[in-house]
């Protein structure tokens, strides 16, 4: 998991919407394992065994706060190609949609 924070910080980052730590529940945080934490920096997104580039962002009309996102990633000793959707909910919130499934996460605080 270290190598992953680690990967994900020192990768070439443009400061995008989604940045940052995000947890199903807030009160994970602190803790220093979350099976459930999405990191976004830039174009990297990360999460338990796996880490991503995001690529070719396509914006939603009509959905101001979301981007489709083709992702390329490895994890577990395997590539493998998927899309992603993320878009803003409130202040607080990212709503996470692959794969047939949504998940709602927030914002670490300090993130």
């Amino acid at each position: 998991m270290s190598c992953l924070l680690m990967c994900l910080l020192a990768s070439p980052a443009f400061a995008g919407p989604f940045d940052g730590r995000w947890e199903l529940d807030p009160g994970s945080c602190g803790a220093v394992y979350s099976e459930a934490r999405v990191i976004i920096a830039g174009d990297r997104i990360g999460f338990v065994e796996s880490a991503c580039r995001l690529t070719n962002p396509t914006a939603i009309r009509g959905m101001d706060s979301a981007v489709l996102y083709d992702m390329e990633c490895s994890g577990e000793g395997m590539t493998w190609s998927e899309r992603i959707l993320l878009a803003r909910d409130g202040e607080t919130g990212l709503l996470i949609y692959s794969r047939g499934f949504a998940s709602r996460r927030q914002r670490c605080p300090g993130s």
